[in-house]
């Protein structure tokens, strides 16, 4: 039992300074209570600390910052914390647990809209490769999901709550579902992860869903809509009249056969137009990153045309900047919706009826090629692995020269079989 000094008043323990030259805490016994002391520091700071035994140890148990806990108060704080021991508590402990269940608890207090935001700041978001990519990302789950789970804390979304937000998209927007579940999955995964959910089972994986999806009738894949080969002319002399970035990168775009994301990343430094050709770094084509391989693209006299007709602007490497020097990529999309409008009958994809996209523009090319040219050309112009992965591993060429005829001839489809002095057309 601590020795009880003599008792001091408030107005007493208003007057204790700590030692002068002591640059260590010192402890300053006040009475009444056994091991009560007021605590100083050499930087002015004062607080309370009772010193008790506590089973086999002597601890210093923090009571509050003086003055803001007054000496009566201190008085009371001791004799509950004397209480507790002799009861045979350790008050350091509970106050540890205690502030370990706040945590937790303020862990599990974060909603699904907080969470995703937290997700975008992680560094699986950060290896995306574009902006857009990841501008995507946060859209389709602020779209879909948020307004229906948003304001839910995460340790409470079940499968029910899955469900509500798939449910009005699967059937009739089946791609968008399947990334929106995917990227739920994800969010949910780190909420684990991060101690934010205790459940560890994740409602949004394929497991957890794999009978509601089977009562859908699975994963419907769907083609993404294309311009109709008949009417490539047509729609490339349509896309010719439009002004804007947007039109010159989707013309760039069918021309060359390639993905949307290659043509919003394009750079003047990718283009060699003494070779006429365009080379995609390994680093901006789909697939695994040990999988891939740069591709390089035969350029075509109405794709050049379309590059020697751009402006490049002064410290900007993108070949279709938008007006704010960034990537375009949504914007094609909305510029392939107003070429659509503004046509007198539309360019809608013949099986699915639904008017083509950006993307639609590589089946658009090989449909046409299906029958002209070996299907390894075609393949191979579209970036497509061809054979075993043995094969894949061996056969490192790209027929780059023999693809050349296959660029022109599509090319020349497009503009109508126009005459090459015609292609300044191509401008708009």
């Amino acid at each position: 039992m601590p020795r009880i000094a003599k008792p001091l008043a408030a107005l007493e323990v208003s007057r204790i300074v700590h030692p002068t030259g002591k640059s260590s805490k010192h402890l300053h016994p006040v009475g009444t209570v056994p091991g009560l002391c007021l605590q100083t520091t050499a930087g002015g700071g004062r607080s309370w600390v009772l010193r008790a035994k506590v089973g086999m140890k002597r601890r210093d148990i923090g009571l509050g910052s003086y003055p803001a806990v007054p000496l009566a108060k201190a008085h009371d704080e001791a004799r509950a914390v004397q209480k507790a021991i002799r009861s045979g508590r350790d008050p350091i402990a509970e106050k540890r647990d205690a502030k370990a269940a706040l945590i937790a608890k303020q862990m599990r207090d974060l909603t699904f809209a907080d969470a995703v935001d937290r997700y975008m700041e992680t560094g699986r978001m950060a290896k995306l490769r574009h902006d857009w990519q990841r501008e995507e990302w946060r859209t389709t789950l602020k779209t879909y999901a948020v307004p229906v789970i948003g304001s839910m804390l995460v340790g409470d979304i079940g499968l029910p709550d899955i469900k509500r937000v798939l449910a009005p998209i699967w059937q009739g927007k089946n791609a968008t579902a399947v990334k929106v579940r995917g990227r739920i999955e994800s969010v949910l995964a780190w909420a684990i992860d991060a101690g934010h959910r205790q459940d560890v089972a994740n409602p949004a994986s394929k497991g957890a869903l794999k009978q509601w999806i089977a009562d859908q009738g699975g994963a419907t894949v769907t083609n993404r809509p294309s311009v109709p080969v008949d009417r490539m002319a047509d729609w490339f002399a349509a896309a010719g009249a439009q002004e804007g970035m947007a039109a010159v990168a989707l013309r760039f775009l069918a021309l060359t056969a390639v993905r949307v994301d290659n043509v919003a990343g394009a750079t003047w430094g990718e283009i060699d137009r003494k070779a006429r050709v365009w080379t995609i770094g390994a680093h901006r084509m789909k697939g695994r990153a040990k999988d891939r391989r740069e591709h390089r693209v035969p350029l075509s006299d109405a794709a050049l045309a379309l590059i020697d007709g751009l402006e490049r602007r002064e410290g900007v490497d993108l070949l279709f900047p938008s007006p704010r020097n960034k990537q375009l990529y949504n914007q094609l999309g909305t510029e392939m919706g107003l070429i659509h409008e503004k046509d007198c009958v539309g360019f809608v994809d013949k099986d699915s009826g639904l008017p083509a996209v950006p993307h639609g523009l590589r089946a658009s090319f090989k449909t046409w090629g299906k029958g002209k040219f070996s299907r390894d050309l075609i393949e191979t112009a579209l970036a497509h692995k061809i054979g075993s992965k043995t094969e894949q591993a061996y056969d490192r060429g790209d027929a780059l020269e023999e693809r050349r005829p296959v660029m022109d001839a599509w090319a020349a489809h497009c503009i109508g079989g126009a005459a090459s002095d015609d292609v300044v057309q191509l401008f708009g």
